[in-house]
C-alpha cells in the first residue's frame, strides 16, 4: 500500500479497504452505518449520494466529499502567538550562570526564528528564571536599537547573567562557579 495518493483514483482505492470506524462521523452515523451492515470506508462510499443525503445529517455528505478530495477541505489559516514563550526545566540545582548559556542559547535561537516568522524585531525582552519555593527572577535585556540576532541577544544575555544574583542562592551567581 502506498502512503501517498496522487490521484483521486489512487485515494478511493486507499479508502475502500479502511474501517468505518477510522471515519471522523458522529458516533449516531456510524452505528447507523454498522446496523445496514456496511463493514468499509468503500461501501459507505458506494452508496448513492442521494441516499446519504437523505438519511443523515448534511454534514456527513460533505464530510465523505471532502474526504474523497471533490470538493475543497479548507483549513483555518495557522497564525505564530502574538508574543513568543518558551521554557527550560532543568533536572538538578543550577549553581552557575554558565550552566545557563547552553540553553539560552537555544531557546535565543528559537525566539530569533519566531521573530524572523513575525517580520519584526525587539527593542526589549525578558527572560524569567523560576526557583524552587523563592520568588521568580527576572531580567530584563535592553537594545539600543530593535533586533532579532541570536548572538547578540546571548551576548547582552551572558553580560547580565555574570552579576545575576539568584534568588535564595545567598550569594551573587558568576559564571566560575565562585
Amino acid at each position: 500500500m502506498r502512503d501517498h495518493a496522487l490521484t483521486q483514483a489512487q485515494l478511493r482505492t486507499q479508502l475502500d479497504k479502511l474501517p468505518l470506524q477510522l471515519l471522523d462521523l458522529p458516533e449516531k452515523t456510524l452505528a447507523e452505518l454498522a446496523a445496514s451492515g456496511l463493514r468499509r470506508i468503500g461501501e459507505v462510499l458506494a452508496l448513492p449520494a442521494a441516499a446519504i443525503a437523505r438519511r443523515f445529517e448534511p454534514d456527513t455528505l460533505l464530510y465523505l466529499r471532502r474526504l474523497c478530495a471533490e470538493v475543497a477541505d479548507p483549513r483555518p489559516t495557522w497564525r505564530l502567538p502574538e508574543t513568543y514563550q518558551a521554557r527550560c526545566e532543568f533536572g538538578v540545582e543550577v549553581r552557575t550562570s554558565t550552566a545557563l548559556l547552553f540553553p539560552l542559547q537555544r531557546l535565543l535561537l528559537e525566539f530569533q526564528g519566531y521573530l524572523r516568522a513575525r517580520d519584526c524585531s525587539v527593542q526589549r525582552f525578558t527572560l524569567e528564571f523560576e526557583h524552587y519555593r523563592q520568588p521568580v527572577s527576572r531580567v530584563t535585556i535592553g537594545l539600543s536599537a530593535a533586533g532579532r540576532d541570536a548572538a547578540q541577544f546571548l551576548t547582552l544575555v551572558r553580560e547580565r547573567l555574570h552579576s545575576l544574583v539568584l534568588a535564595g542562592a545567598g550569594e551573587r551567581t558568576t559564571g566560575d562557579g565562585r
